[in-house]
């Protein structure tokens, strides 16, 4: 450690027990001394650590050669305690000097950050640790260690700041959102104050997205962005929650009226034409809101009812706002008995898969099978996901039903391998909550590992609306690993979405699936023949099996397979069944086969 002496030059010192600095140790040669101060000045230099000694009778300030370095100080800069803290800045010299008086006076020892002015005129920030040891004679000497966390810091708040605001917009992302909802939320419930919630989202924003291309779509998100920041309050706080998704927290609500006029204000922002590209692109927005304790009681009641006002809001016309009233009461407390019931089908081992088969349009025989999720209840019978659709969509439940799914098919998959049974392949469908968790193709690779189940013999089906609804590279990337595991990904309802074409070039799909909408009509519309012809042949073009499905007249087998198309599925060759039908149907298909 290196102190002042009059004259202003370093003096190496080495500090050893309860020796005071700058003395000689009485277990030690000077040499040593100078052997360890010199060993100590060297680990201080590596680790970017300066250290310092204050005693509490006068004396001047003692410290290493590296805190000049960390302050950008000379070393004729006078040592003193009053000159260290009188370089910080205000609030953080307040704090330093308020924890050195408890230091002095109580021996507490501290640990903080504060900025500080270097003496080349920058802010850095410091990290000081000290402690107060007594010496014995009723006064006490602070004993710390500074080092500079100014770079550590700044990667910490880029870290922080990467995972919890949006790249594209900067907002904050929802999970950042909500903690600062559940905040507000808490501080209203004991001030007795409401706080408003507005969820924003762009009308047809997807179909823009398509027609003029991401580019373009990005664009238009960054501005939506800057128009609510500037359209909102100064305490209120924007987000970006989903795709095009956008929350605004009001933390001085007054009421619902005030609701809905900030709801109108903000659509007139939103819905300005947007010029990119030479031309003028139009913005359409629907607005849904809620207040607390009005409306909800926490967080997740405030996000559904706000939910509740704008898919009310989108039916009744779009490019209005509404606010949560008790008429839409109805429809959350629907979902919420719906999620509440899957919560106990699960817990009962309800959830099962139903198989329908996959066939050869030309021979009839199977090859392969599509997982159906059912509830099978007690007392209801057979429950569809028409009918539980929301928990699906839920991401605690909607992950939950997908891993017993996922667990019970791959269990049958074992047991129809063991007996030998031609089922070809089964597929299961996967919503778009579990492909942008970005680990689904591990958890998929560990069930078929653990169970000995070839990769091949388990696929896996995408709807399309899948990526209009969630833009992504997350679900990009999860599809191109199951691909590269040997696991098939097929694309559900093909043709009903915007941009096939585009998912067919970015996708690592193996099949496509015609929806059943274009099937239906096939021997008797034309122009919907016309469109099945061009996606059989696009499909071979690519390299892709192309499978219909819906079948269900023998009129729509024949037309297909005139097409091309040689696989489908559909009523005409069976109903979705449980695990012991299945079975009876594929024990039928081996006789079948050992008969030809």
């Amino acid at each position: 450690m290196a102190a002042r002496d009059d004259e202003g030059r370093g003096i190496a010192v080495a500090a050893k027990g309860g020796d005071v600095p700058g003395g000689e140790s009485a277990g030690g040669s000077v040499a040593d001394d100078d052997y360890h101060g010199r060993l100590i000045a060297q680990v201080e230099s590596i680790a970017h650590i300066g250290s310092f000694v204050y005693e509490a009778d006068g004396r001047p300030l003692e410290w290493s050669e590296e805190m000049f370095r960390l302050l950008e100080w000379s070393e004729q800069s006078p040592a003193s305690l009053d000159v260290l803290l009188a370089a910080f800045s205000e609030e953080g010299g307040a704090r330093l000097k308020a924890a050195v008086a408890e230091a002095l006076e109580a021996g507490k020892p501290f640990d903080l950050d504060a900025p500080l002015i270097n003496g080349l005129g920058q802010l850095r920030l410091l990290r000081l640790v000290v402690e107060a040891p007594e010496r014995g004679d009723g006064l006490r000497r602070l004993v710390g260690i500074a080092q500079d966390v100014t770079e550590r810091r700044q990667f910490e708040d880029r870290t922080w700041r990467l995972a919890n605001h949006d790249f594209l917009t900067r907002l904050p992302n929802r999970r950042l959102f909500e903690e600062s909802l559940e905040r507000a939320l808490e501080l209203a419930r004991f001030n007795g104050t409401k706080v408003g919630l507005l969820i924003l989202d762009l009308d047809y924003f997807k179909e823009i997205n398509t027609s003029l291309g991401h580019e373009t779509g990005d664009v238009l998100l960054h501005v939506v962005a800057g128009r609510l920041r500037r359209a909102v309050g100064p305490g209120d706080e924007v987000a970006r929650t989903g795709g095009d998704e956008f929350a605004v927290l009001v933390r001085d609500a007054e009421d619902p009226a005030a609701l809905v006029a900030l709801s109108r204000k903000v659509l007139k922002a939103v819905e300005q034409p947007v010029p990119i590209r030479g031309s003028e692109v139009a913005v359409r927005a629907s607005v849904g809101g809620a207040l607390f304790p009005d409306h909800a009681r926490g967080v997740g009641d405030m996000l559904d009812s706000a939910q509740a006002a704008l898919a009310r809001a989108k039916t009744t016309g779009r490019r209005i706002g509404l606010v949560y009233d008790d008429d839409m009461r109805q429809g959350a407390d629907s979902r919420f008995r719906i999620h509440e019931a899957i919560r106990g089908a699960l817990a009962r081992d309800e959830i099962f898969p139903y198989y329908q088969p996959k066939v050869n349009l030309e021979t009839g025989a199977v090859i392969g099978l599509e997982a159906l999720v059912r509830w099978r209840t007690g007392s209801s019978g057979l429950v569809f996901p028409a009918e539980f659709g929301s928990a699906l969509s839920d991401g605690f439940l909607g992950s939950a039903i997908a891993t017993r799914v996922l667990e019970k098919v791959t269990d049958d998959i074992r047991d129809w391998l063991d007996a030998g049974l031609p089922f070809g392949s089964v597929a299961v469908n996967v919503t778009a909550i579990e492909l942008m968790r970005g680990a689904y193709h591990e958890q998929v690779a560990e069930v078929l590992q653990r169970k000995a189940i070839p990769f091949d013999r388990f696929q896996v089906e995408v709807t399309e609306t899948v990526f209009l609804q969630f833009e992504g590279r997350e679900i990009r990337d999860t599809i191109a690993k199951l691909d590269a595991l040997g696991v098939k990904v097929a694309l559900d309802d093909f043709g009903t979405g915007f941009g096939s074409l585009v998912h067919l070039r970015r996708l690592a799909v193996s099949l496509i699936k015609i929806d059943r909408s274009f099937i239906e009509r096939i021997d008797t519309q034309p122009e919907d023949e016309a469109i099945v012809r061009a996606l059989i042949a696009l499909g071979k073009d690519l390299g892709k099996r192309v499978i219909a499905e819906g079948i269900e007249r023998e009129e729509e087998r024949r037309a297909l397979l005139s097409l091309g198309c040689t696989e489908g599925q559909g009523y005409l060759f069976g109903l979705p069944s449980p695990k012991a039908e299945t079975a009876k149907m594929l024990e039928d298909e081996r006789r079948r086969r050992l008969g030809d």
